[in-house]
């Protein structure tokens, strides 16, 4: 018994510090484990991934519109130039 109180009262050493902070990590990452193997966890995560998927999916069509908006600025822009210079010919 006076030898546990001892113990107690003795702050621990590195490498029990450490063993303390590798045992937390391995038990962190089993409970992460069996917590992903949960239905509702799975659900949540696949729910996660499609919110991502569609972020991407409306930037990237938002993206293309803008593009194509910009094509037919620079068709038109080239169109006036065009007729510009056609009429100029006329003259």
């Amino acid at each position: 018994q006076l030898e546990e109180e001892r113990k107690l009262k003795v702050p621990p050493t590195e490498i029990e510090v450490e063993r303390a902070r590798a045992k937390a990590a391995v038990v962190s990452g089993a409970e992460r484990q069996l917590a992903e193997e949960l239905d509702d966890v799975k659900k949540m995560n696949q729910m996660m991934l499609y919110s991502k998927v569609v972020t991407i999916r409306d930037a990237q069509v938002n993206e293309k519109k803008i593009i194509e908006k910009e094509r037919k600025e620079e068709e038109q822009r080239l169109d006036m130039i065009m007729e510009i210079e056609r009429l100029k010919a006329l003259k």
